[in-house]
């Protein structure tokens, strides 16, 4: 397999969350509980009447701050 064969393969499977990072991240209207399965899902946006959060998944636990 040349080089340029196998960095196709590479990128390929990048292709999913690249096409997820280009749509605008709906909030979640309950906490987040789930493992996140990338670095996209890693950061989550919170909002629930006039509480709106950022949730950051770290060191395997959902972190927050507050948005205004």
């Amino acid at each position: 397999m040349t080089p340029e064969e196998e960095f196709k393969i590479q990128v390929e499977q990048f292709i999913p969350m690249l096409t997820q990072m280009l749509r605008t991240k709906q909030p979640l209207s309950v906490a987040p509980s789930f493992v996140p399965r990338n670095a996209f899902e890693q950061w989550q946006i919170y909002e629930s009447g006039a509480t709106r959060r950022l949730y950051v998944y770290v060191a395997g636990t959902w972190r927050y701050t507050a948005l205004t």
